[in-house]
């Protein structure tokens, strides 16, 4: 599972941060993810920041907390 959240830059308005689930036994770095994006998408599309977490903030009933991945996003920058 992954998602995309935009957050403030100084630089370039907004830009993307990804957080990424990976299953139990897989891995994978934000080294490895950022390669295989920026050789996928155009080069806009591509996350400044990548997150690997081994479970994501989701609602009550089942969907993902895109606010509380965009706050942990404004933290963590």
């Amino acid at each position: 599972m992954a998602a995309m959240v935009s957050v403030p830059d100084e630089l370039f308005s907004e830009v993307g941060h990804a957080w990424v689930l990976c299953e139990p036994g897989n891995t994978a770095s934000d080294t490895e993810l950022l390669a295989f994006c920026r050789d996928q998408l155009a080069n806009y599309k591509v996350p400044k920041l990548i997150f690997i977490r081994d479970e994501l903030p989701m609602l009550p009933i089942g969907k993902l907390d895109r606010q509380a991945l965009r706050k942990q996003s404004l933290q963590q920058a």
